[in-house]
């Protein structure tokens, strides 16, 4: 009978289920062992799986005593036309023996069908383990596994053509291997259909189509490149971007849907490291030809860069073995060359390519400035990794531990060049200048680095994740994201945490050191003090003079910046003079030293001293290349204000010109300041008209547009936090006033340093909005600070006159009258001998030293002063607050003197005007005054 003759029927691809399940009813019915389905050596035993492709079966192997996995292909294709192409392939695939393939036992053709014998391999496919939730480093490292097969498949002429999740199996016994090769074809173009293992396949409307089908898509549409989808000719580049696509949604849960793909936010951005996704985006590019040329380079990219830095350096190495074992290299072997390769970290990192579409993505006035930056930095790295391994591996003058150590410091430099590129290239504003918040790569072969303690040697998952840590931090650092400071703070102390669970010292200090340094910009100065004295004790621990020094310059900057404390700030600073005069290889380090030392001096009007530190500074910056423009400019700006306080205004102007050369030469000042100066103007304008709510408007508009054109930290923008604080102020909103000079003052700290000639009008705007919050201490310690500035900066003669007049009324109402008195007086004659009697500069101090009489019951002095301080105000129009202030005082004057009419006129025209100014506070007080004495 036919059936007995060929007792499978139209098995193996739509009856063989049926007809199992027939034999085993009908062994029950007879109570016998049900005959077996033989193809060959192999028993078939039950059905995996069934898709469009065919069918695979667990089979045992009678020869071999072993399970396989059996595929035949479906009965529909044209045997004359794509079996013998089929097979051919299959057998191509037998000959491939790759860890992360699947391995292929054997191929045949039964009865004008095609079957497959592969290895069984028990497992859950990536898509059904990911959904398990397992641990980003090892899905990645999964996936490049699974690359590194699919790579060798390429190498054997072969395309996959549905690369996705479900095609990549995770064995039992822990490995990785590609699987599901129904849809290869050979790179000729020679299209073929191999059997596929997926349960079943989708239809085209569900993203596949049935391979058979004239014209029709092939593979899975989800995963499939343009070129695929379009029913173009695929080759190895179609397989790459399928990949990208499957290890993307293993990272973040979604797959891409544009390009460049959207970052991931939220939980899943900490899943994804810059490198990764930067790999990832360039294999999913639309254009093939814009892909990596192969799996190769990309694989690399996704691996950590340890193990991959030098190169050519490892065949040096191995050189180098052989020589001191003494063995002869045969004139067969090519002769490796030591350090010929030094720079493959960089060129993956900055790669040609890379830099010339990055800089055609700025504005042409950015790349301009960015380039040679870019080029500088470029070639320190270059000559310090080249010198690292020369010494090593030719010279051989030092040992390949002293390798390993420079190595760490040049991938870490890569870690923080790799955050700033990826910034510039999203449109992301940046701090000023972020080379100067990076590492200089020449630092790497400073002796100092040799001489601290030996760092533990980290595992590949530790030192990713710690390479992640660092870019975070990096990115704190230069501010390339519009978040507050506490954010940025509260952040850093996030990371810090994720660091000591790592347990690495050399981390946990950087961390410490980029904290010190945002509670520093901050004014936080408790928080300051706690993190540098943590960051000190840690680099006395890891015996790192550079790092000890640059701990000890930070508290230098805290006790100046903060506390204006000189005399704790000397020692700090001459402490990490000492220690930095000792370091060879690092000029930021001992340029940074000086620039402290020369402040103290500064400040202890050692103007001498403080121009030879600026001006050693600066030359020692000088012979460091552009990447260090942006902090000589600063060093600069020092050096001006020194030779100014030497009465050398030629050299001042000099060094003035000369930063301001640097500056445009920096990344912060690419622009042009036309529409900022113009909206400050417009500001300016209204707020001296009284148009309170117009000047807020135009203020806000020139932050915006200094942002855009210099930056968040250009002086611009705290000249226009500086006026919304008086404006505020004005208009008695002391809290939001408070918010401004503090946004003021800190971009003058962390950009011109805590020297700069308008930090006293910060103070004196924070010292303010104190006095008005009714914290007289506290306004008066600002303003004394203030005017302490002030002074150090030669201000003119009304500018310290009416400091004083400030801090007198800020002591008056602290109580210490007598202070207040003889303070205000000084303040008024001196401004009186300075200018006209009746001008709006004397308008406040005489009304302060009308109340400071009035306290001390001189009430005839007392309404003197502020009957004409009043009289001047409200004629100036310029001032609300201070003259709802100056009528209520004298309210309270007259009122003294008997003159009952006046005081009730005065005073409910004051409680008028603090009503209009909406502080319901003032109001009430003189509603309760006015009931009790009338």
């Amino acid at each position: 009978m036919s059936e007995d003759s060929n007792p499978i029927g139209e098995a193996p691809t739509g009856g063989l289920p049926l007809a199992l399940a027939k034999r085993r009813v009908l062994a029950k019915l007879l109570g016998e062992a049900p005959q077996a389905v033989r193809i060959g050596r192999f028993v078939l035993e039950r059905e995996l799986g069934r898709g469009g492709m065919g069918s695979v079966w667990l089979a045992h192997d009678e020869q071999l005593q072993r399970l396989v996995a059996l595929k035949f292909l479906r009965s529909d294709l044209d045997p004359d036309r794509g079996d013998p192409r089929l097979l051919g392939e299959a057998q191509s695939l037998a000959r491939l023996s790759h860890p992360n393939v699947i391995a292929v036992y054997d191929v045949g053709s039964h009865e004008g069908r095609v079957w497959i014998a592969m290895e069984y391999v028990p497992g859950q496919t990536m898509r059904e383990w990911s959904a398990q939730d397992p641990e980003p480093r090892a899905v990645l490292r999964h996936w490049i596994a699974a690359g590194r097969g699919l790579e060798s498949v390429h190498q054997r002429g072969l395309v996959h053509r549905d690369v996705k999740p479900d095609n990549v199996l995770l064995g039992e016994d822990g490995r990785v291997r590609l699987i599901d090769f129904g849809l290869v074809r050979s790179v000729d173009g020679r299209e073929g259909q191999l059997p596929s293992t997926e349960p079943a396949l989708r239809r085209a409307s569900e993203e596949e189509a049935s391979p058979t089908e004239t014209g029709a898509f092939v593979g899975t549409f989800a995963y499939a490149a343009p070129e695929q989808r379009a029913r173009q000719r695929v080759d190895a580049l179609a397989d790459q971007y399928a990949y990208c696509v499957s290890v993307w949604e293993a990272l973040t849960g979604e797959r891409p849907q544009a390009h460049p793909p959207v970052p991931p936010t939220g939980a899943a951005r900490g899943l994804m490291s810059p490198r990764v996704r930067r790999a990832l985006t360039r294999g999913l590019d639309p254009e093939p030809t814009r892909r990596y040329p192969s799996m190769g380079p990309l694989l690399a990219q996704l691996e950590s860069r340890r193990g991959l830095w030098l190169g050519a350096a490892a065949l040096g190495l191995t050189l180098a073995a052989g020589l001191v074992a003494g063995t002869t290299l045969t004139s067969q072997a090519p002769t490796p060359v030591p350090c010929s390769r030094t720079d493959a970290a960089l060129e993956r990192t900055l790669s040609a390519e890379r830099r010339a579409a990055l800089l055609a993505g700025l504005e042409p006035g950015a790349a301009a400035v960015m380039a040679p930056l870019l080029d500088d930095w470029s070639g320190r790295w270059r000559g310090a990794a080249q010198r690292s391994c020369e010494e090593v591996h030719v010279e051989q003058t030092r040992s390949p531990e002293t390798l390993d150590r420079r190595r760490a410091c040049l991938d870490n430099s890569l870690v923080e060049l790799e955050v700033v590129l990826i910034a510039l290239e999203g449109g992301e504003p940046l701090r000023a200048d972020p080379f100067r918040h990076i590492q200089d790569p020449q630092t790497c072969l400073s002796p100092s680095l040799l001489e601290a303690r030996a760092q533990p040697t980290l595992d590949p998952e530790t030192a990713e994740q710690a390479a992640q840590l660092r870019a975070r931090l990096v990115d704190l650092r230069i501010g390339a994201k519009p978040v507050s400071f506490e954010a940025r703070i509260a952040a850093a102390e996030d990371t810090l945490a994720s660091i000591e669970a790592l347990d690495v010292p050399a981390l946990r200090a950087y961390a410490l050191e980029t904290l010190t340094a945002l509670t520093t910009t901050a004014g936080k100065a408790e928080d300051a003090h706690r993190y540098a004295g943590a960051l000190i004790d840690l680099a006395a621990e890891l015996d790192d003079p550079a790092l000890l020094a640059a701990a000890w310059r930070r508290k230098a900057d805290i006790e100046l910046e903060l506390e204006l404390d000189v005399d704790a700030a000397q020692w700090s600073a001459q402490r990490s003079m000492e220690l930095a005069a000792k370091l060879r290889g690092q000029p930021r380090v001992y340029a940074r030293a000086l620039v402290a030392r020369g402040r103290v001096a500064f400040l202890k009007e050692d103007h001498q001293a403080a121009a030879r530190d600026f001006q050693a500074a600066s030359e020692e910056l000088a012979r460091s290349g552009p990447s260090n423009d942006g902090l000589r400019a600063r060093v600069l700006r020092n050096l001006a204000l020194a030779l100014v306080a030497l009465d050398d205004r030629p050299g001042a102007d000099a060094a003035r010109r000369s930063a301001l050369e640097l500056e445009r030469r920096t990344p912060l000042e690419v622009g042009v300041q036309a529409q900022g100066d113009k909206h400050y103007g417009d500001a300016q304008d209204a707020m001296d008209a009284g148009k309170h709510e117009e000047a807020t408007h135009a203020a806000q508009l020139a932050l915006d547009a200094y942002a855009a054109e210099f930056g968040p930290d250009c002086r611009g923008i705290a000249d226009t936090h500086i006026l919304l604080a008086n404006v505020e102020i004005i208009q008695g909103r002391f809290e939001s006033s408070r918010t401004h000079a503090e946004a003021a003052d800190r971009v003058l700290r962390q950009r011109f340093g805590v020297l700069d000639r308008d930090r006293f009008i910060t103070q004196t705007a924070l010292a303010s909005a104190a006095f008005y919050e009714r914290d007289f201490a506290a306004a008066a310690t600002a303003f004394g600070l203030a005017l302490e500035l002030a002074q150090h900066q030669h201000q003119s003669d009304e500018d310290l006159a009416l400091l004083q007049a400030n801090l007198g009324e800020a002591l008056l109402h602290d109580g210490r009258v007598l202070e207040a008195r003889a303070m205000l007086e000084r303040a008024v004659a001196q401004l009186e001998g300075t200018g006209t009697p009746e001008r709006a500069a004397l308008d406040v101090p005489r009304k302060a030293l009308g109340a400071t009489y009035l306290a001390l019951g001189q009430l005839d002095a007392a309404q003197r002063e502020l009957a004409r301080a009043r009289a001047n105000l409200e004629r100036h129009g310029n001032n609300p607050l201070e003259l709802a202030d100056a009528t209520w005082l004298l309210a309270r004057a007259e009122l003294g003197l008997e003159r009952r009419p006046q005081a009730q006129n005065l005073a409910e025209s004051a409680s008028a005007q603090f009503g209009a100014l909406d502080l319901p506070g003032k109001e009430n007080e003189i509603q309760a005054w006015l009931a009790r004495y009338f």
